[in-house]
């Protein structure tokens, strides 16, 4: 039996070091809805190279442990390129061409060493394994607490007793031929109001059209949650969500129960029981772009927001922004298309579509064309002054591309469909995340509009709220025994203590009579 010390001797960091950057990434964003399977392919991808790389140095080299020395150094300054920049960008405008040009010099620094010193590599292995095991150590603790305290049984469980679909008997259509419903989420486009607060923008021609397609306005709508991750899955169930104060915690930030209510919905499940089939597209917010119950999912089959999140901690971070911006609008487009095949779906479809935008990265400028946005962030604040002027470009391209969608629908549709298109939180505000009015106010209030046949529009008012959509939809057109509740909207930080909620109702309640 070996010595430990001739253990260690072997050089067997590099695939440990490979294997940290793609555990760290997964602990750190497994509560925000990462899972294990969304990294299995590019981290095949790094094993090969890294062991391709491996068996070439080793050759030129004459040597495993000198080889194996020079991949875990290049996979470490592959993988941490990006955060050091980021770093150095904080305080020093470094464009990111010179940082890579530093690392790869030091690593070519690092061959030339060990070339003309060969003895100091079994040294430097030894030295090399321990610290790569230490490492590991961090991340894949991490993740294993994370998963013992968030058990995927005490989620399944919590889930089938918070969504449970209306009984079939309860429910009796008002017409014979079942109408498509389609349910589009703009994801942060701002009320008309703060258009015209913030922007200076008038949004009365989006509006306007609408209108003249027989939506019903409500014009005094807020959300209920202000957080996508909370909002849509209370719309699709049609439920306030306190109860994640408790079951989550309240420091808690993970989003494993949530996303677990938006892929099997109550609102899904009710309507698949009286026979229409489910049907979802590709955010790119991969845990809400899959169920269980979905009988059609338009993926695309392009990046997501976690391989951008990859890429941009890595060597390829300036070469990749334009290859993730061309697919994030090959995304928007590739759904805004699909959405027009669903009329063409035998028997009625409910479809659950959530366009990521006019929400960042900013890809479109308001012609469609390319944003001049360089960035490929999801946060407002990441795009300093300029935020403005993107977000305002993309709500306009937005609204163009929403409009032509509805035409098409009504165009294609055989029977007059049922769309409901709301945003599931408004404008993030020019602030840091806050509980005061008027951030509470920019952020809540939202675009809320109803096609929908007239024995359900009599029944809508100026501030209906998501939490009542499907209740009064299926109170109204399929005449189930479900009342309405108040309508509440609750504040709770996106990143501290998000699921800690505290009522700002009366802040709307002046302007939502």
């Amino acid at each position: 039996m070996p010595k430990p010390r001739e253990f260690f001797r072997f050089p067997f960091h590099p695939p440990l070091v490979a294997s940290y950057f793609f555990l760290h990434l997964y602990a750190s964003n497994a509560a925000l809805g990462l899972t294990p399977e969304r990294l299995v392919r590019p981290y095949s991808l790094t094993l090969a190279v890294a062991a391709a790389a491996w068996l070439i140095l080793a050759l030129i080299f004459k040597s495993l442990r000198r080889g194996a020395l020079l991949v875990s150094a290049g996979l470490w300054i592959f993988f941490s390129a990006g955060y050091i920049h980021t770093a150095l960008a904080t305080t020093l405008p470094v464009p990111d061409l010179a940082v890579m040009g530093v690392l790869a010099l030091s690593w070519l620094c690092l061959a030339a060493a060990l070339w003309r010193n060969r003895s100091s590599a079994e040294t430097a292995t030894l030295r090399v394994n321990i610290i790569a095991l230490v490492l590991i150590v961090m991340p894949l603790s991490q993740a294993v607490t994370y998963a013992l305290q968030h058990p995927a049984a005490k989620t399944a469980g919590l889930v089938r007793e918070t969504n449970k679909a209306l009984p079939p008997r309860d429910l009796t259509p008002l017409q014979k031929n079942l109408p498509d419903i389609y349910y589009i989420i703009l994801d942060e486009y701002a009320h008309p109001d703060a258009l015209k607060e913030v922007f200076n923008y008038d949004d009365s021609g989006f509006i306007n059209a609408l209108k003249k397609m027989g939506f019903y306005v409500a014009d005094k709508s807020f959300c209920n949650y202000m957080r996508t991750t909370i909002s849509i899955p209370s719309s699709l169930n049609m439920q306030y969500l306190d109860f994640l104060t408790q079951q989550a915690g309240p420091d808690s930030t993970d989003t494993k129960i949530p996303f677990a209510m938006v892929r099997n919905n109550r609102v899904a499940q009710t309507f698949k029981k009286i026979g229409y089939q489910y049907v979802i597209t590709d955010s790119g917010i991969s845990p809400m772009d899959n169920s269980p119950l979905a009988d059609k999912v338009f993926s695309y089959t392009g990046t997501d927001e976690f391989t951008s999140l990859l890429a941009q901690a890595t060597m390829l971070k300036g070469a990749v922004n334009e290859f993730i911006h061309e697919q994030s609008r090959s995304r928007h487009l590739f759904n805004f298309k699909a959405i027009e095949t669903i009329s063409g779906i035998p028997g009625p479809t409910f479809a659950f579509l959530h366009i990521n935008l006019p929400h960042p990265p900013f890809v479109f400028d308001r012609d469609g064309n390319p944003s001049k946005a360089k960035k490929i962030e999801f946060k407002p604040n990441d795009y300093g002054p300029e935020y403005q002027k993107y977000y305002l470009d993309q709500l306009i391209y937005t609204s163009k591309m929403t409009l032509q969608l509805v035409q098409m629908i009504l165009a294609k549709s055989e029977s007059t469909p049922i769309i409901i298109i709301q945003s599931d939180h408004g404008l993030t505000p020019d602030m840091p995340w806050q509980n005061t009015e008027r951030f509470v106010r920019l952020r809540g209030k939202i675009l809320n509009a109803y096609l929908v046949p007239p024995v359900m529009q009599e029944k809508l008012y100026p501030s209906i709220s998501p939490v009542n959509t499907f209740r009064l939809l299926f109170k109204t057109v399929f005449n189930a025994p479900v009342d309405l509740l108040e309508d509440r909207i609750y504040y709770s930080h996106y990143e501290k203590q998000p699921y800690v909620f505290t009522d700002v109702t009366p802040i709307f309640r002046d302007r939502s009579s």
